[in-house]
């Protein structure tokens, strides 16, 4: 007569399953070895305007905010990190608008304009996120990581233009108000005064 044989259940530790969820809790953050190494690259290739940038964020008032910016950045790109998901295959579409960003860098080096090569370092962030996420998570990182270009020196292009927007606004907003207005450039005219729409006003800063 046979006896029945018991079958033995191995049950792991309770370090062990300790473990398992915290490797799993952070696979998002392992994930990311991708678009930090691009990002790493991005910087290394447009060195000069990146180096030119930090001398502004330092030496320069009206670019102060770009340090700001970064850690308000990097808080909101670490606190989306939870939710990321890495992307089983390469997109080959984010792969393709990875290169040409490069290709628009490396162009903007060799003609010196910074801001092409810094805008280039933020859309290579970006699109390397893609590349390793998914464009689910891209356009989960889109306002983290876009978030940056308030820091680059775009607003010295852009900033004229939106200064004569913003007195264009005011003139306007005086005109519904019921206050009589002369816009003259940047200036503003009222009965009580005059007074200039200053650069700082087009939104740089903020």
């Amino acid at each position: 007569m046979m006896g029945s044989r018991k079958h033995r259940q191995v049950v792991p530790p309770f370090g062990d399953d300790r473990r398992l969820a915290s490797l799993a809790g952070m696979r998002p953050y392992l994930a990311a070895w991708r678009p930090l190494l691009l990002l790493l690259l991005a910087v290394f290739v447009f060195w000069p305007a990146a180096r030119n940038l930090e001398r502004h964020v330092w030496t320069r008032v009206d670019y102060s905010h770009g340090l700001l910016v970064t850690c308000i950045s990097v808080a909101l790109i670490v606190a989306a990190a939870p939710q990321l998901r890495s992307a089983g295959r390469i997109d080959r579409v984010a792969l393709l608008m990875l290169a040409l960003t490069l290709a628009m860098g490396i162009a903007g080096r060799f003609a010196f304009v910074d801001v092409v090569q810094q805008v280039a370092i933020v859309l290579v962030a970006w699109l390397a996120c893609a590349v390793s996420f998914g464009w689910r998570g891209a356009v989960r990182l889109a306002f983290p990581v876009g978030f940056l270009l308030f820091a680059t020196q775009a607003w010295d292009a852009l900033g004229p233009s939106l200064q004569m927007l913003t007195t264009a606004v005011v003139g306007s907003a005086l005109h519904l108000a019921g206050v009589p207005a002369l816009i003259d450039g940047d200036f503003v005219h009222v009965p009580a005064g005059t007074f200039e729409v200053e650069r700082g006003c087009a939104g740089q800063g903020f």
